[in-house]
């Protein structure tokens, strides 16, 4: 259920770009969505992905046995970030919300207790400096794209045997 919920967030965000052509891929935020036409739209995607960490987040704690514990707190503080800048507006100082969102992914993938681990934080860390390069909004996208694919390559460790 939670690469469910992980998945419709990208699926209703390739929605917008497709429906929001006032809005720049290229230079304006996901977190843009939040505002102007089709508003709840973004709103629902923020609440699906913020729902979709949560349950991952149970699902690590209850199945991992070294650092689950820290694992499962850094999906909950990335959850309650997604939805704390789900829920703001974007030029909103709850917008901070969305820092600890971006924050704690990189942090939980050195937790994770899998052979990856240090590829895809570097991964994911390296995506954050191409932001400038890219430009904000491509950039955004490219780090939460990655960070959308950890969690439902997590996700799909925890289904397996």
């Amino acid at each position: 259920m939670s690469r469910a919920l992980v998945a419709s967030f990208l699926a209703l965000n390739v929605v917008l770009i497709a429906v929001r052509r006032d809005l720049s891929i290229r230079e304006d935020g996901i977190s843009s969505y939040l505002v102007g036409d089709l508003r709840w739209l973004g709103v629902l995607s923020f609440i699906l992905l913020s729902a979709g960490g949560a349950l991952l987040a149970v699902a690590v704690r209850s199945s991992w046995e070294p650092l689950r514990a820290g694992l499962s707190v850094l999906l909950f503080v990335y959850s309650s970030g997604v939805l704390l800048a789900g829920l703001t507006h974007p030029d909103s100082v709850a917008q901070v919300g969305a820092f600890p969102a971006f924050a704690a992914i990189p942090v939980a993938t050195l937790v994770s207790s899998t052979r990856l681990r240090i590829l895809w934080f570097v991964v994911i860390a390296a995506s954050f400096v191409a932001w400038p390069i890219l430009h904000f909004g491509a950039g955004e996208r490219l780090t939460v794209l990655l960070e959308l694919a950890w969690l439902l390559w997590l996700g799909l460790k925890r289904a397996m045997p």
